[in-house]
Formats: structure tokens, C-alpha cells, sequence
């Protein structure tokens, strides 16, 4: 999740507040090495937050229209605004972190 939120949400949202293209083709050089075969949760987590940091306040200084104005995005392969974007990534967030206490949860059944 780290990985993603650091090579796919961080660069899509730059490109989607600020329309610049530069991120999303260093987000498009491949995938994050930093975090090939890391198992230490409390590094990976360190740099999750780290990551949700950056969004948080790249959202608190963009202009109010730049949550809403759609642009053509190359991963998604529609035009998307970053309010959709945000809410895709919440709605991925939810998915894993389903997946993750769905076997604790219900072990016993």
C-alpha cells in the first residue's frame, strides 16, 4: 500500500491539482524498489504516513476548482478529478484493509 500511495496516488493527485505531467511520468519509470522484499511493518507504515502527509497538505492548498476539474488520466483511461480520484483510493484503502481482518475477524467460523 505504501508503494502504491507513493508511485500511483501521489504522483496522479500532483497531475490532477496542477495539471503538470512531470510527476506522472516519474511515477510511469516503474515500480518502487525502496520497497522490494521489506517486511518491517513499522518502517513500511513510517512511510505510509510520510506519503499521506503530502497529500494531505498538497489537498489543503489546492485551489478550490481544482478538486473538480477533470483531466485525462493515463492509469485510469478516462478524464477523472481529483475528488474521484481521492475517493478511489479510499474506496482501494477500504479493500486491503478488508482483506486484512476478514481472517481475524471470522477465524472461527
Amino acid at each position: 500500500m505504501a508503494s502504491y500511495e507513493r508511485t500511483v496516488a501521489l504522483p496522479s493527485l500532483l497531475y490532477l491539482l496542477t495539471g503538470d505531467v512531470a510527476p506522472l511520468r516519474l511515477a510511469h519509470q516503474g515500480a518502487d524498489d525502496s520497497y522490494m522484499g521489506r517486511e518491517e511493518s513499522a518502517g513500511l507504515l513510517s512511510d505510509l504516513g510520510r506519503v499521506k502527509e503530502l497529500e494531505r497538505r498538497l489537498l489543503e492548498e489546492a485551489p478550490a476548482e481544482a478538486w473538480t476539474t477533470a483531466r485525462l488520466h493515463p492509469y485510469y483511461g478516462a478524464a477523472v478529478s481529483a475528488r474521484w480520484m481521492l475517493q478511489k483510493s479510499y474506496q482501494h484503502t477500504l479493500e486491503h484493509l478488508t482483506a486484512v481482518w476478514q481472517p481475524a475477524l471470522f477465524w472461527d467460523l
